[in-house]
């Protein structure tokens, strides 16, 4: 029954199918298999909601990406790969390669304001916040995170690009801003706003290189950019949902541009020492403790001629009973649009 029906008529139906229905369409008939694949269904339903790496074929952008795309994000730590450049760092010590890792103090912070029945007064996380600092290191120059160089523009714009462990599916970034407890005030240094900016490289061994010369890569172009979020002047851990979901090739760069600083430097030097006008300005800083992505690593995209289904076919396997119910519905449904539009036909005619 269903593969006597117009092709034309069918691919109307499919076109109107979500996810999971047109998986369940391409295990009912083989007619319909056929017409999602030729005409790239899978592509066309992924496509609105998704932005693509262009060093991603065609053959990529199919089945594999749409049921990727369907999984909910971890929160997986694998899928930054290292640091590929950078705008500028305060000290060598303080390099962005340091938001690698989530620090000793940001852990025993994190995990005390999540055990805490009731909060805890200012004054005293600011003297619990030094002794977790002081005994991470990073108050005695054992730096865990990245800063900025200072700046007496409180509008400074900084950028770190991230190389990412493509293929992968990105969905949202997150940051943690540094709070330095050792400092007068205990300030944090988070940045006003940030942006996220998706590119390839052509070879990132050359852009490697390119790094040492310069510290500042080229003007990129990239395949997609977020609008600017609101950042926190807190050391929270940030969580900012891209609009579209990210696919990533192995040759993708994340680049994170941090606009404005929230926090000027608290330390005061007697004025005697300060000679020109520039150094009696308030120096602003941006400081990050954390950065991570979260998303869905993937394997290698196999090769055509095996099945570009394998991906969700554990997930969407019918049982025979359930199989031949979902053959059956569609049929009739089919049929009945069918004899409808004939009917349509018959009485312009």
């Amino acid at each position: 029954m269903m593969d006597a029906l117009p092709a034309v008529l069918l691919l109307q139906v499919l076109q109107f199918l979500d996810h999971a229905a047109l998986h369940a369409a391409e295990q009912s008939s083989h007619a319909l298999l056929t017409l999602t694949r030729e005409h790239e269904l899978w592509r066309a339903l992924v496509e609105p909601h998704v932005a693509c790496s262009e060093a991603l074929g065609r053959a990529e952008l199919g089945k594999k990406v749409a049921c990727l795309a369907q999984r909910p994000a971890v929160d997986d730590k694998q899928l930054l790969g290292g640091v590929e450049a950078f705008s500028s760092a305060d000290r060598p010590s303080e390099s962005p390669v340091n938001t690698l890792t989530s620090s000793r103090c940001w852990m025993e912070l994190h995990q005390l304001q999540t055990t805490e029945t009731q909060p805890q007064e200012e004054q005293e996380m600011t003297t619990l916040g030094e002794r977790v600092q002081h005994r991470c290191g990073c108050s005695t120059g054992h730096s865990c995170y990245w800063s900025s160089s200072a700046s007496t523009n409180e509008n400074a714009t900084e950028f770190i690009d991230y190389a990412l462990n493509g293929p992968c599916v990105v969905s949202a970034v997150q940051i943690v801003p540094y709070r330095v407890f050792w400092h007068p005030g205990s300030p944090t240094y988070a940045p006003k706003r940030v942006r996220f900016e998706f590119f390839d490289v052509d070879d990132l061994a050359t852009f490697q290189q390119a790094r040492r010369l310069v510290m500042r890569p080229p003007v990129i172009k990239p395949f997609y950019a977020s609008h600017d979020y609101e950042v926190q002047n807190a050391m929270t851990l940030q969580e900012f949902e891209l609009p579209r979901k990210v696919v990533a090739s192995k040759k993708t760069v994340l680049r994170i541009t941090l606009s404005g600083r929230h926090q000027a430097q608290t330390f005061e030097l007697p004025q005697e020492l300060l000679d020109a006008e520039e150094d009696r300005r308030p120096k602003y800083y941006c400081c990050l403790s954390y950065v991570n992505v979260c998303g869905v690593p993937w394997n290698p995209v196999q090769s055509s001629r095996e099945d570009d289904g394998t991906v969700a076919a554990h997930t969407y396997s019918m049982s025979p009973n359930l199989r031949m119910a979902a053959l059956t519905g569609l049929a009739v449904y089919m049929t009945a649009c069918y004899e409808g539009f004939i009917g349509r036909t018959r009485r312009w005619e």
